[in-house]
């Protein structure tokens, strides 16, 4: 379906599950894009609230909206219903309490012909989700040092037909039951550059029953056990694994190769656009392996030198 003189097409793929009080801001917010999208999927998650008559009713009057009704099954088998169901080119996911800007769709469109992958950033109340430690090249730092906390959630993540056939289906592991998001965007950069867009292209909301941002206690040990999950199949796919063990803001002063680290990222600290970054890291690393006044060093070169930083 060609959306953009380019010939990309598009796809928003959302799920939901008992959102019914959000799901007219989400399909509102979808349906204003200044280019629209060539198909709706909303995978109903088992919803037993009114989300099932608000479908049926946007759906009756709006063609491109495809509800598709399953079983409670959790994130990772409803992002499975929808990209399976899809035809597009390009796939954008969306968390059915999120909403979008109206220009997001035509944003990323032109980024996603040379970028396999792309994220952009998300308001968070008044505020960005976050700021961007690393700017670009982002495989490097996962797969050298086990960094793998460069992503937004599901509702800034837009992939590419041939980098969505290479990830999914996603396996539907329990622990992927609420964030399918976290093995989908690690494994993805195992087969394409990241695109960032600083810019929010919507709103991620919090509330009172987010899966994911109500569990901070379990969150990190979550990712733990999803990156293994990822290096699991990066394994028997003959691709090399992510070194977790080298991770230093994971594991501190036990991360493995840790002088290796520090050769690596002085290596790394001339290439353009990173002097901050691998500076930041550095930091972070002196800081695990107890060299406090180097740490220091590191970070008040980072004070002195950029404004503006999170």
């Amino acid at each position: 379906f060609g959306l953009s003189s380019r010939g990309l097409g598009d796809v928003y793929k959302r799920q939901n599950y008992n959102y019914a009080r959000f799901l007219p801001q989400a399909l509102d917010s979808i349906l204003a894009q200044t280019i629209p999208a060539g198909e709706i999927i909303v995978v109903d998650d088992g919803s037993t609230d009114e989300s099932r008559g608000i479908l049926a009713e946007y759906a009756a009057r709006h063609p491109s909206i495809r509800p598709i009704f399953q079983e409670n099954a959790g994130q990772a088998r409803a992002m499975n219903t929808g990209v399976a169901a899809s035809a597009g080119d390009v796939v954008l996911f969306m968390d059915s309490d999120d909403t979008w800007a109206p220009g997001k769709i035509e944003t990323v469109l032109p980024f996603l012909e040379r970028h396999g992958f792309v994220q952009h950033n998300l308001m968070c109340g008044d505020k960005l989700y976050r700021s961007f430690l690393v700017p670009d090249d982002h495989r490097s730092y996962m797969f050298a040092f086990g960094l793998v906390d460069f992503f937004v959630p599901t509702s800034g993540l837009c992939l590419r037909r041939d980098i969505v056939d290479k990830v999914f289906p996603l396996p539907e592991a329990e622990m992927l039951r609420i964030c399918a998001d976290a093995y989908l965007t690690r494994l993805s950069l195992a087969y394409s550059t990241l695109y960032t867009i600083p810019q929010a292209l919507g709103m991620y909301r919090v509330h009172g029953c987010n899966n994911w941002s109500n569990s901070p206690t379990r969150q990190q040990d979550i990712a733990q056990h999803i990156v293994h999950l990822v290096s699991e199949t990066l394994t028997d796919r003959g691709e090399p694994r992510i070194p977790l063990e080298r991770n230093w803001l994971i594991h501190g002063e036990n991360a493995v190769d840790k002088e290796a680290s520090l050769a690596a990222l002085a290596q790394m600290k001339d290439r353009p656009g990173h002097l901050l970054p691998v500076t930041a890291l550095k930091g972070y690393l002196l800081l695990a392996l107890r060299r406090y006044d180097e740490a220091i060093a590191d970070f008040k070169h980072v004070a002195d030198n950029w404004t503006g930083l999170d």
